[in-house]
């Protein structure tokens, strides 16, 4: 318990930019990941099935995909046009909408409910002070390294489920990759709760995990919003993901990829 305690102290004796830039330290190399592109010459069926997912459209350019636009920009005080807009965030329940500033993306203070065809306000007085890389990147790409906001791919790719893959293609499918649906079920929900459980990383600056890739113990790299008097990290990320997923207990959800 003595242990525990001196080196919880130690952790929080941290500064928040090392903690993140040692998560971050801990990332497969770059030229590790191949894209999901480069996926697709040999799992041409699963890169399809991929395409017809709403992972493959997170984000998209409305310049280059125009249909991506959910929204009716006709109406008239939305405070901002489809010109400004440079990349768009979803396309299932809800449709966001950023505008780049200086080096950084932004989320407009209106979203487009698909569900009920309206807008909604959203983060209508703080919206210039969360910026993209912050809050919501590292959820959107594929190997998201703070150090200089680089990442791999804008989407959410092969790779973000199943790590990086230049040494399974390279060995002709035989060198290691994630497989998620024979991981055990904590290790495959958690690559799920990486995005769909509300958090911080341990630096408490970004709301995502920094440095995780799929295999890895999510609990050593985020910490969830909610959890419980006395529960531990991994417990609470598992039960709040189960929680969205939208089942009881301790049924599990299941993986398909």
């Amino acid at each position: 318990m003595k242990m525990k305690i001196l080196a919880a102290i130690a952790l929080l004796a941290m500064p928040v930019a090392a903690l993140a830039e040692d998560a971050a330290g801990k990332l497969p190399a770059k030229d590790q990941y191949i894209t999901s592109e480069g996926c697709k010459g040999c799992h041409i069926k699963e890169h399809t099935g991929w395409l017809r997912t709403f992972h493959s459209t997170a984000i998209q350019n409305p310049k280059y995909v125009p249909s991506a636009v959910k929204g009716d920009f006709t109406q008239p005080g939305l405070g901002f046009t489809l010109q400004e807009v440079d990349l768009t965030i979803g396309s299932h329940w809800t449709q966001r909408y950023m505008k780049k500033i200086d080096d950084d993306y932004y989320i407009l203070p209106k979203s487009w409910s698909i569900s009920s065809q309206r807008w909604e306000n959203y983060n209508v007085w703080s919206w210039q002070k969360q910026p993209y890389s912050k809050y919501c990147i590292g959820c959107h790409v594929v190997r998201f390294d703070p150090a200089d906001k680089s990442y791999v791919e804008h989407t959410i790719g092969c790779e973000a489920c199943h790590g990086p893959g230049k040494g399974h293609a390279d060995t002709g499918g035989n060198g290691r990759i994630v497989n998620p649906a024979k991981l055990g079920s904590v290790e495959m929900e958690s690559i799920c709760a990486s995005c769909h459980v509300r958090g911080k990383d341990p630096s408490g600056q970004y709301s995502f995990p920094i440095g995780f890739t799929p295999g890895k113990n999510l609990a050593d790299y985020y910490i969830p919003d909610k959890l419980k008097p006395g529960e531990g990290i991994s417990d609470g990320i598992i039960r709040i993901f189960r929680e969205w997923w939208g089942k009881a207990g301790d049924e599990e959800a299941m993986c398909s990829v």
